[in-house]
């Protein structure tokens, strides 16, 4: 399964800084049958896009 997400990170207006946006798109296998699995598939994808995310912001603050 797989799942493309678009998003922005937008820092405070007073600081004037650009809002930043990305595309994440990640693909995990359905191991097993059933809901559980493909819940838990989705769960893996999330968590990555999570992570891409955190490493936007991450870089974002480090250029404060």
């Amino acid at each position: 399964m797989a799942i493309d997400a678009l998003w922005t990170i937008q820092r405070s207006s007073e600081d004037g800084a650009d809002p930043k946006t990305g595309q994440s798109t990640v693909q995990q296998p359905i191991t097993g049958q059933g809901y559980e699995a493909i819940a838990a598939a989705h769960s893996r994808a999330l968590a990555d896009i999570s992570r891409e995310i955190a490493e936007a912001i991450r870089h974002a603050t480090e250029r404060k």
